[in-house]
């Protein structure tokens, strides 16, 4: 982008992309889908195929977990997140929100477009997802809108002084596959 001259906005207003959602394809975290890569490609005028391609055999850097912990595990500081605050924890699959005085772990993969739910608001008890808005209530996992196409899992929370400990279930692995024949969610 740099040898291009353009910033992150420009694209993202020229692409119609959300600018959390382009900063997460620049970074390597998040891998683009066919749609968005083609976009991608036409809008640096270069080849579509190629880009696609490279999508294809990238590898994005994330860890891979071979195995769950079997307990409760220590992932943050109660002084770390402030009230009406969230912090993304446990290799970005789980999301501590400190909401109302009182803390909830919940997943961090929107279930509609795979965006990441602990970049995006949080009001009272309700997550709202910063690609699309779905919004969920973090103390329930329930879905809220037409938008959050499913209920995020909750995960099991304690407070050991000031040390916030989940007990991640398989339900962390399993979030976010999104459909191929899906909508593009850009």
């Amino acid at each position: 982008m740099a040898e291009k001259g353009v910033n992150v906005d420009t694209v993202a207003r020229q692409l119609a992309l959300e600018r959390s959602r382009l900063n997460t394809f620049i970074a390597g975290t998040a891998i683009p889908n066919e749609n968005t890569s083609k976009r991608l490609a036409k809008y640096f005028g270069e080849d579509p195929q190629e880009w696609i391609d490279n999508v294809d055999k990238r590898d994005d850097g994330k860890v891979t977990i071979s195995s769950l912990p079997t307990d409760f595990i220590k992932v943050a500081k109660t002084s770390e997140i402030a009230e009406e605050d969230m912090k993304i924890v446990f290799h970005d699959l789980v999301v501590i929100a400190n909401a109302e005085g009182n803390f909830y772990a919940f997943g961090n993969v929107c279930p509609h477009a795979a965006g990441p739910i602990g970049e995006g608001f949080l009001e009272g008890c309700i997550v709202e997802c910063p690609w699309h808005a779905g919004r969920w209530d973090v103390r329930t996992g329930k879905a809220l809108t037409l938008l959050a196409t499913a209920d995020i899992p909750m995960f099991d929370l304690r407070i050991v002084g000031d040390d916030i400990e989940i007990k991640v279930s398989e339900a962390a692995l399993k979030q976010g596959v999104v459909s191929a024949a899906g909508p593009d969610p850009a």
